[in-house]
């Protein structure tokens, strides 16, 4: 199980959430860890939380979503 929270990730890929990470995480990062477990066939739950679209740019916010979690089926 993966329980990722976008809050994580550095302010400039997502600010729409109510904790920043200066500095965090660059969602190419997280998009690895999410394809090695499920090349592994490990992966059987995956959590996106604290997403929140009233807060930063929901544009950029979302392209970000959608990089780290497009080769899902």
């Amino acid at each position: 199980m993966i329980s990722f929270d976008v809050d994580s990730l550095d302010p400039k890929y997502m600010d729409s959430t109510g904790v920043m990470s200066p500095n965090g995480l660059h969602y190419s990062d997280v998009k690895n860890v999410i394809s090695y477990a499920i090349q592994t066939k490990k992966l059987i739950h995956l959590d996106i939380m604290e997403f929140n679209p009233e807060l930063g740019d929901k544009d950029i916010s979302v392209e970000t979503m959608r990089s780290v979690i497009d080769f899902l089926d």
